[in-house]
C-alpha cells in the first residue's frame, strides 16, 4: 500500500508548495501546482485501471479452475 500512497503524498505536497510560491508573486509556481495535478489525475486513474484489471483476472481465474 506504501507503493501507491507515497507518491501521491508526493504529488500534494508539490501541489502546496506551488500554491506558496505563486500566492508569493512567482507564476511559476502555478506550472509547479498544475503539473502536479495533472500527474496526480494520471496516477489515480492508472490506479483504478490496475484494480479493474485485477479483478477481472480474479473472476476469470476462479471460473476457469
Amino acid at each position: 500500500m506504501v507503493e501507491r500512497t507515497a507518491p501521491l503524498e508526493t504529488l500534494y505536497a508539490a501541489e502546496i508548495a506551488g500554491a506558496v510560491v505563486f500566492i508569493s508573486g512567482s507564476t511559476v509556481g502555478l506550472y509547479i501546482a498544475c503539473a502536479a495535478m495533472t500527474l496526480n489525475a494520471c496516477y489515480m486513474i492508472t490506479g483504478a485501471w490496475l484494480l479493474v484489471v485485477r479483478l477481472f483476472q480474479d473472476k476469470t481465474d476462479a471460473t476457469s479452475g
